[in-house]
């Protein structure tokens, strides 16, 4: 059985990522206005159902069918021509809209089931379901001052773009490129650089496999930094804005120096993100990296978001709550929340 809950102040990415895995088929999506375009239904009957029919809006069908009409139609040709970002945009006006009529009409105090569903909805922030443990229709809030960020397998995922540059330096230096793919990156990202090369060329020679990684990392830097890089995963943007409304960000990483910068302009949120810390700048692990930046910004409730054992490893030792990104690389079995896309993180930060 699903349970769904109705949110306020939330952006597109939490409401199609958790219809999507809520919906039959879910599979088969393979956009987020894939996954709108066989939600309307569904949109229709939580948004304006238990919304405008709840308030007693004389008109409240026939509007609602037609908005839904010409909704469908947008969404449609949004997803023909593969415009997702207008389609996002398009969906986030919507919701906006029916929040801010809901809100006046609590205001108005003209109809307490109104007031009761805005109450509800006060205590959470997006459409969820819960298949498994629903906690009794509660979601499990984390309290934080801080959210710490990992970068590869929990905001983009470049390992195809790694791969090529690991290659073209491996051929370089004389040594075989079939050593390293995207999937090989995958059960190593997230370790520190000096690391990642000894597991990939653990019989070449310490020399070779130094020369080898230098040039690998600068080459890294080359193509990341000519490739539009459209490798974030889907909402990232659009929930750190909202996240940072109200919580202080960050991003801690093993990455080389000068990564975390790159990310940030990629993506368009360098202005979002507090302070920074990785691996390459000072060569300290990423649970003394949490603890100095928990400590230089006076972090008293922080919480890191990543997606590998080590991450977790790294917050059992700072002694910092770990939430999970299930989507990314890695399967640690212990954590304190799990997140199933980037978008759900808002739904689980208090």
């Amino acid at each position: 059985m699903q349970t769904f809950y109705l949110h306020s102040n939330q952006p597109l990415g939490v409401v199609v990522h958790r219809l999507g895995e809520a919906l039959p088929g879910r599979q088969d999506f393979i956009s987020p206005v894939g996954i709108v375009c066989q939600s309307l239904k569904v949109l229709h009957f939580l948004i304006l159902q238990h919304i405008l029919q709840a308030i007693k809006t004389p008109i409240a069908e026939a509007v609602s069918a037609v908005v839904v009409m010409l909704l469908e139609i947008v969404f449609k040709v949004c997803y023909i021509v593969r415009a997702v970002q207008v389609a996002e945009n398009i969906i986030d006006a919507w919701l906006s809209l029916v929040e801010r009529y809901v809100r006046d009409v609590e205001v108005a105090g003209s109809n307490p089931v109104a007031s009761t569903l805005m109450r509800q909805a006060g205590h959470m922030s997006c459409l969820s379901y819960y298949n498994d443990n629903p906690k009794n229709g509660v979601i499990s809030m984390i309290k934080t001052d801080g959210i710490l960020l990992d970068i590869d397998g929990t905001m983009w995922d470049s390992t195809p773009l790694v791969s090529k540059a690991y290659k073209r330096a491996f051929r370089d230096k004389g040594i075989d490129e079939g050593r390293v793919c995207p999937d090989t990156l995958k059960g190593l990202f997230g370790r520190p650089m000096d690391e990642i090369f000894d597991k990939l060329l653990p019989d070449i020679p310490e020399e070779i496999r130094r020369a080898a990684q230098k040039e690998a990392i600068a080459l890294e830097d080359d193509i990341l930094g000519s490739d539009p890089c459209d490798i974030f995963f889907p909402g990232v943007l659009n929930t750190l804005k909202t996240l940072s409304l109200k919580k202080r960000l960050f991003i801690i990483s093993n990455c080389q120096k000068g990564y975390i910068g790159l990310v940030m302009e990629k993506g368009g949120f360098t202005d979002l993100i507090t302070d920074h810390e990785c691996f390459g700048n000072n060569g300290l692990s990423k649970a003394e990296n949490i603890r100095l930046v928990v400590k230089r910004n006076n972090l008293n409730a922080p919480v890191y978001v990543g997606d590998t054992e080590g991450d977790r490893l790294a917050c059992e030792e700072a002694k910092v709550p770990f939430i999970f990104a299930s989507y990314g690389f890695g399967t640690p079995e212990h954590f304190d929340e799990k997140i199933t896309s980037f978008p759900e993180l808002a739904s689980v930060i208090e």
